[in-house]
């Protein structure tokens, strides 16, 4: 498989054994398409170079419930068919961490500041206005390693004080205008209960990470290019010989949908959307239930989302490739959306279902005189028509036995059912108006009319849970619940517009 720019960047090193890495947080999020493209570029790339592939868990962020979203993880890596060689535990590496941060407490290059977070936030100033330096820079080294010491023990709160470098007020970048090391959270640790009160930022903890796992290439996406400063400054003060090569590519979004993390957080708990595996979501939990085939959206991505720039991806194209790829997975019934009686005139006969609209259009035709043939899905019939005795205005409509005329060019065809049963379809389309940035205002960009049941009639048969069907007319659906006598289809692609 040929990566493009990647390729001319990998076979320009000098790594004859590399290393490349996926970091997850197991501290809630969830993996999306985003995440997907990422890890089937890496397992492809391992292949390709015979690089050792390592999967590590960032679990520097207290949360009691890191061990079962590790275990999730692993699911949805096992669900992608990924293939890696060392699980990698950021955790591990902690007290590394803190031995370091107080090297650089002790160098003069860290200090321990009591600003609140609006505050550090207003300090730093913006790319139009430089920053200042704020009095707790002037902190004496001692009374700094005092203050982290406490920090770490558990004796302030959260946001009373921070561990931040010293580093450039004045710098273009502004997130390396003196950026947060270390902040305190007062939660146990799935691992170490609570035998720390401060953890390290991403920032702080990535360069270390990095050198543990003896990771020779960091492949991820451009918007991370403003961390670099901080990751290289800390090496640098530090003196740790360390130089890896870094790939850029661009990320991944969807026209009228979100994979930003707090978007999605915002959707998922102001109930916009019925939790991470919401079919209108690009989750890895939502395309697995909508039966997406992992190698099909390898095939897709790779094709399509890879480049230096970011990638607009319509959802629409997404699930039409899918939809292609595996039509033949699902089985075709009938519905209907209000059903009428037709009745056999063959006395052993038993009756059909057509629809409401199709049988006053024909009972219409008959009372023309006409001869009236429909196709339908067991052959042609031909309809007829029976007055009642006691109510000339009321009509029933018979079908006789099964007709194959010779031309069948100005023949129509219907739908029928034999036996119905009632049936709801939830029906989605786009969860957003539009692609908006940020979680300002988001709440006016979401479609709040994007999910909307149907309730049709469908052939009755023995349904089971997660049984794929292609509804005529309408799209490929899975059977969502069945239980208590109510049966309810889920959308997975809709062949009409989205």
């Amino acid at each position: 498989m040929e990566f493009g720019f990647i390729d001319k960047i990998i076979g320009s090193t000098e790594f004859d054994l590399g290393t490349i890495c996926f970091s997850a947080d197991p501290d809630g999020e969830y993996l999306h398409i985003g995440h997907a493209f990422t890890l089937f570029l890496l397992s492809e790339i391992k292949k390709k170079y015979n690089y050792k592939f390592v999967l590590r868990f960032d679990d520097i962020t207290p949360n009691e419930r890191s061990s079962y979203y590790c275990e999730y993880i692993l699911r949805q890596l096992e669900w992608l068919n990924i293939d890696f060689d060392q699980i990698s535990f950021a955790s591990e590496y902690l007290e590394v961490m803190y031995e370091k941060a107080l090297q650089l407490i002790s160098q003069g290059d860290a200090y321990v500041c009591k600003m609140s977070h609006n505050a550090i936030k207003e300090e730093r100033g913006n790319y139009y206005c430089f920053g200042y330096e704020c009095e707790d820079r002037m902190n004496s080294i001692s009374k700094n390693k005092l203050l982290f010491n406490k920090m770490i023990k558990g004796d302030f709160e959260a946001g009373e004080c921070v561990l931040r470098a010293k580093t450039d007020m004045l710098s273009q970048n502004v997130l390396f205008r003196d950026p947060i090391l270390f902040r305190v959270i007062n939660k146990n640790h799935y691992k170490y209960k609570d035998k720390w009160h401060a953890y390290p930022l991403y920032s702080f903890a990535e360069p270390f990470e990095d050198v543990m796992d003896n990771i020779s290439h960091i492949i991820l996406t451009s918007n991370y290019r403003d961390t670099y400063e901080i990751y290289n400054w800390v090496l640098k003060k530090l003196n740790i010989e360390y130089n890896p090569k870094r790939i850029e590519y661009g990320r991944i979004q969807i026209e009228q949908n979100t994979l930003n993390k707090n978007q999605l957080n915002y959707l998922v708990r102001e109930g916009y959307v019925d939790g991470w595996a919401d079919p209108r979501l690009y989750t890895i939990e939502s395309m697995k239930n909508r039966n997406f085939s992992p190698i099909n959206l390898k095939k897709y991505l790779i094709n399509s989302a890879l480049s230096k720039n970011d990638v607009i991806l319509d959802g629409k194209i997404i699930d039409k490739f899918m939809k292609n790829k595996m039509k033949f997975d699902y089985e075709e019934i009938v519905y209907i959306k209000i059903p009428f009686i037709v009745k056999s005139k063959n006395k052993d006969g038993s009756p059909i279902f057509i629809e409401r609209d199709v049988a006053i259009d024909i009972i219409n035709c008959l009372k023309k005189g006409e001869n009236v043939i429909r196709g339908t899905n067991f052959g042609f019939i031909t309809f007829c028509s029976k007055v009642c005795d006691n109510d000339e205005n009321t009509t029933d409509l018979y079908y006789d036995s099964v007709y194959y005329p010779k031309n069948t060019e100005n023949i129509r065809l219907i739908s029928y059912i034999h036996r119905c049963k009632k049936a709801e379809l939830i029906m989605y389309s786009n969860i957003l108006k539009k692609r908006v940035k940020g979680i300002t205002n988001f709440e006016l960009y979401i479609n709040k009319q994007s999910k909307h049941v149907e309730e049709v009639y469908v052939e009755d048969r023995n349904y089971s849970e997660g049984d794929k069907y292609k509804l005529n007319n309408i799209g490929y659906m899975h059977v969502l619940h069945f239980k208590d006598r109510r049966l309810i289809f889920s959308m997975d692609y809709d062949i009409r517009v989205r």
